[in-house]
């Protein structure tokens, strides 16, 4: 996943092999993360999901950026074309961020998987995932340490 999201910019000379290219690498790692889905539990599922999330986010922003070659007229055609096939990778994206937030439910306590998916959900629909700044118990022997906010240093004395 890592080296997909950190592959050089889409080629505007050779627009349509960098994109199939790219495409095709996402199909694959796609399809290795949707079958970890299946046969894993809650947390992989919402780990997977935030991933293939975030890759389809980034090849939209890809698409987004690239800046077309050409005549005016097939510079404004290329354009539109390249907004299309990203809205539909955005519109993925947001699937698989509400996918990894639904099975983030079956996971007992809120992991750092968790707090990712949730994340993205404010992100996308900032209305009603208010995005929470969230301090998480750390396991201590023992004990727990729990960090302390400014709100919650108030209540240590």
């Amino acid at each position: 996943m890592e080296a997909f999201l950190k592959q050089a910019p889409l080629n505007p000379r050779n627009l349509e092999s960098s994109i199939t290219a790219k495409n095709q690498i996402l199909i694959n790692i796609t399809n290795r993360l949707v079958e970890i889905t299946k046969t894993s539990g809650p947390e992989y599922i919402v780990a997977s999901n935030v991933k293939l999330g975030d890759m389809h986010r980034a090849f939209a922003k890809d698409l987004i950026n690239v800046e077309p070659v050409g005549s005016k007229d097939q510079m404004e055609v290329q354009k539109n074309q390249l907004e299309k096939l990203s809205l539909g990778l955005s519109d993925q994206a947001k699937e698989y961020f509400s996918e990894a937030w639904k099975a983030s439910a079956d996971i007992p306590g809120f992991t750092p998987w968790s707090k990712t998916a949730f994340a993205r959900m404010a992100e996308i629909n900032p209305a009603e995932f208010r995005n929470i700044s969230l301090e998480i118990i750390e396991p201590n022997y023992l004990g727990h340490r729990l960090k302390l906010t400014d709100d919650t240093k108030s209540l240590s004395h």
